[in-house]
């Protein structure tokens, strides 16, 4: 009896220890000065990274409730036909095989067109590039005014974050948790925020880590055409990135299996 107890719960121990290291990857939600930049960088016509107080409501850009944002990003940046506003995110410490998560809320700020052909098409992506995997997240296109162009229509919808630009389009700020049309212009104090990875209905985000490491990057754009205005830009908060285990077992685990194999060879003896 007792060796079976002992087995089970070597067998226990060495399940539990698949999990024991469950938890966060990377988080950031930019309110610490000292860490608001920490493994990510700036690329394509970003030249640097900053941020900025933004709402967190449909308050306006002036509400009351405010957090700290990774943003303005592009914010009087000359929109590019052939050169996206990037923004890299390195991860380490992945286990190969292992399914990750992905939460982070994303503001689009500005006079997004959308799908509108005039003026945009206005294209928000993220994608996680891990050893021979490439994993696209998001990648659609958003709008934040219906007077704007064609009535600014966007392909992004809750159940369709892989819309791209050849998906249905859907009224602006479809799927946003939060938003402000303003009209007439300005325009500056449009904005939609949407949540992912997190909230009643918004998409659920994940990806299989093909190494140990991996690239997370987060682009609006290019163009086709560089007639986009230079107020559109975008900013993100709550980023995070949890895992379903490290694959290293926890030494009481280690301790236990070899609990019994001693009483298993014991039994044999």
């Amino acid at each position: 009896m007792l060796y079976r107890c002992v087995c089970m719960a070597a067998f226990a121990a060495l399940t539990f220890s698949r999990f024991a290291h469950a938890g966060v990857i990377y988080q950031n939600d930019f309110e610490t000065p000292a860490t608001q930049f920490n493994s990510l960088t700036a690329a394509g016509t970003l030249g640097s990274l900053s941020t900025w107080s933004l709402p967190t409501d449909s308050g306006g850009i002036s509400s009351a409730n405010q957090s700290t944002w990774l943003g303005r990003l592009g914010l009087s940046v000359t929109k590019s036909s052939s050169i996206a506003e990037m923004v890299n995110l390195s991860l380490t410490g992945l286990v190969p095989g292992d399914q990750y998560s992905v939460a982070f809320d994303l503001f689009i700020g500005g006079s997004w067109d959308g799908s509108v052909g005039c003026c945009g098409p206005d294209r928000w992506r993220a994608i996680v590039m891990s050893g021979a995997l490439t994993t696209p997240l998001v990648d659609a296109t958003f709008s934040n005014c219906a007077p704007c162009g064609a009535g600014g229509p966007q392909t992004y919808t809750d159940a369709t974050p892989l819309a791209g630009l050849a998906g249905s389009t859907h009224p602006p700020e479809t799927g946003a948790d939060f938003s402000v049309d303003t009209f007439p212009a300005p325009y500056t104090l449009d904005y939609g925020i949407y949540w992912f990875g997190h909230g009643a209905g918004n998409p659920s985000l994940s990806f299989i880590a093909g190494a140990s490491t991996a690239t997370l990057l987060f682009e609006r754009g290019p163009g086709p055409s560089n007639l986009d205005s230079a107020d559109e830009y975008w900013g993100m908060d709550n980023i995070s990135v949890t895992g379903a285990s490290s694959g290293a077992p926890e030494p009481e685990s280690i301790v236990l299996a070899g609990l019994a194999l001693i009483w298993m060879g014991w039994r044999r003896k």
